[in-house]
């Protein structure tokens, strides 16, 4: 981390710091989501429960041929 950056966070008020905490943890899962060289989470590593995670699923059950299709491997990539 840079020190610009290090000394922008030491000037947040102490109340932040939590929510300064999770925004970095936002983009570090979204950074490993997105990179094809770290291992793929797992929606439990996301913090969801069982519940929300089985209805992800169903939701998203719809479009598993189409994500799954041959070619679509190339979307993985953006």
């Amino acid at each position: 981390m840079s020190d610009d950056l290090k000394a922008m966070i030491d000037r947040l008020p102490p109340e932040m710091e939590a929510e300064v905490r999770e925004h970095i943890q936002f983009l570090l899962r979204s950074t490993q989501i997105r990179s094809r060289h770290r291992p793929r989470l797992k929606l439990k590593d996301l913090g969801w429960t069982e519940n929300q995670i089985d209805q992800a699923r169903s939701r998203l059950a719809s479009f598993e041929d189409d994500w799954d299709a041959p070619g679509m491997e190339k979307y993985d990539e953006l």
